[in-house]
């Protein structure tokens, strides 16, 4: 079995001039959870995405150029910020998207599956909404349950955007625990400083302009360390800059670009990975 679970050199992600993520290198071991923090629109997300896109990326040694989409499913499951709603879903049915890589092309499930299925179901607290449409859920509902859906998948890396948004005290406890409680490992993007401090064992703070600072340890402790090395950590007052006609461009390729992606990965699955 591998020491480092996820592995990934010199990723770098730019959108014409702009780089959002620029030469980050990741070595994670088995039950790692990595903290990602940073101010909107720093690349945290971005590097969640490439992570999964990358073919050189190393997920239990193995390239992701060396997997098919199926496989790749049975490593890495993602739950983004996007809240995809489709009338006539089930919850259920949903969350048994997980199991989608291991079923076979029909996607008939096994009696093991519907009991994955029901455990991932129970342990987000949305058991009495199995017969729910999703397209009536809230947004903290159906965050819950893409939860569940990666649970479900069990895979070895779990990448999580924004995870608390939206859910309550006792789901959030459950999030807490089941992470504490992972055998493989986790990247979250959150903004929330006591989540992180109850379960990140890593932090990678984007500093802006696509670079990335590390610190092995909680978030408080990551901020006393800034605060020892002389770092500012105190609120600044924002200055904004004259925009010109290249920063206007820049801004909406990114955005197309970001748009592009998300479609192309709803379009080729119903897997997130």
């Amino acid at each position: 079995m591998e020491e480092y679970i996820l592995e990934t050199r010199g990723l770098t992600k730019k959108f014409r001039k702009v780089k959002a993520v620029d030469e980050v290198n990741l070595r994670i071991k088995r039950g790692a959870i990595y903290g990602l923090i940073g101010r909107n629109g720093a690349g945290k997300s971005t590097l969640l995405r490439a992570l999964t896109s990358n073919e050189n990326t190393l997920i239990d040694g193995t390239p992701l150029g060396a997997l098919s989409p199926e496989q790749r499913s049975q490593k890495v499951a993602i739950v983004t910020t996007e809240r995809i709603r489709i009338e006539n879903l089930l919850v259920e049915d949903l969350v048994a998207m997980g199991r989608a890589p291991y079923t076979n092309w029909v996607g008939h499930l096994q009696d093991i599956d519907r009991e994955i299925v029901a455990k991932a179901i129970e342990a987000v607290g949305m058991s009495s909404f199995v017969g729910r449409d999703t397209s009536s859920l809230s947004d903290g509902e159906l965050q819950r349950v893409m939860i569940a859906r990666a649970i479900a998948q069990q895979t070895a890396v779990i990448l999580l955007d924004e995870p608390t948004n939206d859910i309550d005290v006792n789901t959030l406890r459950a999030l807490e625990e089941g992470l504490e409680n992972f055998a493989g490992c986790a990247v979250v993007i959150s903004h929330d400083r006591w989540f992180l401090d109850r379960v990140a064992t890593h932090i990678l703070s984007f500093e802006g302009d696509g670079n990335v600072m590390f610190y092995e340890g909680s978030y408080s402790e990551y901020e006393e360390w800034k605060k020892a090395q002389g770092l500012d950590n105190g609120p600044k007052r924002v200055k904004y800059k004259k925009l010109t006609v290249d920063d206007v461009i820049e801004s909406l390729t990114l955005w197309v670009a970001h748009a592009k992606n998300f479609y192309s990965h709803n379009s080729q699955s119903s897997i997130c990975y």
